[in-house]
C-alpha cells in the first residue's frame, strides 16, 4: 500500500458516487465522514496544539486562577510552577471522584466548588488556546467566520478541497443524492466551522446546513433561524470532547463564537478535561454520542485525519468502531487513514496496525478496505485536488 494507492482509491470513490454522472435516475446518497483529530488542525496551522501542548500551561498564564492554585497546593503541587498535563489529570480525577462519591468527599470539597473549579480550568484552557493560535471568530457584522491574518497557500488548498464536495451532492429533486460530508471531531476549536463557512456564499451561513447533535437555544451575536433541518440539505458536525463555543445555560446550550474582548465576557465552555478516568456523564455527551454512532453507521466511507487512536481514548475508540462493528458491516465500506507525519520509514505499516487495533478483522478479512497516507493532510489535498472532478 502506498500514498499513490490511497489517492487513487479516494478519487475513484468520488468519481463512482457523483450525484450526477449523466444518468437520469436518482443516485443513492453516500455518506462520507471525516474524523478529525489534533493533526487535522495542525495541518491548517502548526501553532494549533496537540493535547500534550494544550494541557501544559506556563505559570505566567495562571494569574487570576487563585482557586485552582489553592487546590494545587493542597494536593502537594507547586502553585508557582507550570501546570502540566499529568497534574491536570490528577486534579480532574480528584474532583470527579469527590463529585461522584459524596460519602468520601474531602473535608472542604463539595459539589458546588467542584463545579466552580472545573469551570475555572475549562476557561483557563480556552484562554490559553487563544494565546497560542490564530483566532477564528464569528463576525457580528457579516455573520461569517473570520481568521486573523491572510490565508496561506496550503490553507487555500484545504478550503478548495472541501469546496469541491459541494458539487458531489445535490438535493435539487428534494432527495439527497451523491456524496454527503459529515464531520466528527475530537478537537475543541472552530476550524471546521470556518472551513465550511468559507465554502458557501458570502450571504449564507453554515448554520442552515449543519446539525451539531444538539440544537443551541441561541448563538450569541447571531440570529439563528434554523431549528429543524431537512435531511436533503443538512450534514453533521459533532464534537465528541465538547467545544470552546459550547456554553451550558441551565438545561439548554448556547454557542458563543464571538471574538474574545473585555466587553464579551468569556463564559466557561463545555469540555472533556483530561483525567485518570474520563467522565462523559454530562447530558451533552449523552446526546451527541448516539448521534455520532448513527452518523458512523450510516457512512460508507470514513476519512480519519490526524487522529492517533490512543489507548486511553477507550470510549472514543469504541464510538469510532461503530463505523464497522463486524467484518460483515465492512462490505462496500472504505477507510482512508491520513496521518500527520512525514513519510517516516515504516509509517505505512504503523498506520495499518493502528487501524487494526480498532477494526481487528481488517487483517483477516480485508473488510472494510483500508487505504493509508503517511505524508500529512496538506500533501494528501495537493495530491488529490488535480483528480477531483
Amino acid at each position: 500500500m502506498s500514498n499513490k494507492d490511497c489517492v487513487k482509491a479516494f478519487t475513484s470513490y468520488l468519481s463512482k458516487n457523483l450525484a450526477w454522472n449523466g444518468a437520469e435516475k436518482l443516485r443513492q446518497l453516500k455518506n462520507m465522514t471525516f474524523w478529525c483529530g489534533a493533526g487535522f488542525s495542525k495541518s491548517w496551522d502548526l501553532s494549533y496544539p496537540t493535547g500534550v501542548e494544550l494541557f501544559n500551561i506556563p505559570e505566567k498564564n495562571l494569574c487570576g486562577n487563585e482557586d485552582l492554585n489553592a487546590l494545587r497546593a493542597q494536593l502537594g503541587y507547586d502553585p508557582h510552577a507550570d501546570l502540566s498535563l499529568d497534574e491536570i489529570k490528577s486534579i480532574i480525577y480528584f474532583l470527579d471522584m469527590n463529585e461522584k462519591y459524596p460519602d468520601i468527599q474531602s473535608r472542604y470539597i463539595d459539589r458546588e466548588n467542584v463545579r466552580i473549579l472545573k469551570e475555572e480550568i475549562s476557561l483557563l484552557i480556552k484562554k490559553y488556546f487563544n494565546t497560542i493560535t490564530p483566532e477564528i471568530f464569528l463576525n457580528k457584522n457579516s455573520y461569517k467566520f473570520d481568521q486573523n491574518g491572510p490565508l496561506s497557500g496550503d490553507q487555500k488548498d484545504i478550503i478548495g478541497f472541501f469546496n469541491k464536495f459541494s458539487r458531489y451532492s445535490t438535493g435539487a429533486e428534494g432527495v439527497a443524492e451523491g456524496i454527503r460530508l459529515n464531520f466528527i471531531s475530537t478537537n475543541y476549536d472552530f476550524l471546521i466551522e470556518y472551513i465550511l463557512d468559507s465554502c458557501i456564499g458570502p450571504d449564507d451561513t453554515l448554520f442552515n446546513y449543519t446539525y451539531r447533535g444538539i440544537t443551541p437555544k441561541k448563538i450569541k451575536g447571531f440570529q439563528l433561524d434554523t431549528k429543524i433541518h431537512d435531511h436533503y440539505l443538512v450534514s453533521n458536525l459533532i464534537k465528541l470532547n465538547g467545544g470552546f463555543e459550547i456554553i451550558k445555560k441551565g438545561k439548554s446550550y448556547e454557542f458563543d463564537y464571538r471574538k474574545v474582548t473585555a466587553k464579551n465576557k468569556c463564559m466557561p465552555p463545555k469540555l472533556i478535561l483530561p483525567s485518570r478516568e474520563q467522565d462523559y456523564t454530562d447530558q451533552y455527551f449523552k446526546e451527541i454520542f448516539s448521534k455520532a454512532i448513527r452518523v458512523l453507521r450510516d457512512s460508507q466511507a470514513l476519512v480519519i485525519v490526524g487522529y492517533s487512536m490512543p489507548e486511553e481514548d477507550a470510549l472514543i475508540r469504541y464510538i469510532l468502531k461503530q463505523f464497522c462493528e463486524t467484518a460483515e458491516d465492512g462490505l462496500q465500506k472504505e477507510i482512508f487513514y491520513i496521518d500527520f507525519i512525514s513519510n517516516k520509514k515504516g509509517a505505512q505499516k504503523h498506520l495499518q496496525d493502528k487501524v487494526q487495533q480498532v477494526f481487528p478483522f481488517v487483517g483477516m478479512h480485508k473488510l472494510p478496505k483500508v487505504y493509508t497516507y503517511d505524508d500529512g493532510f496538506v500533501n494528501f489535498v495537493k495530491d488529490t485536488l488535480p483528480s477531483m472532478k
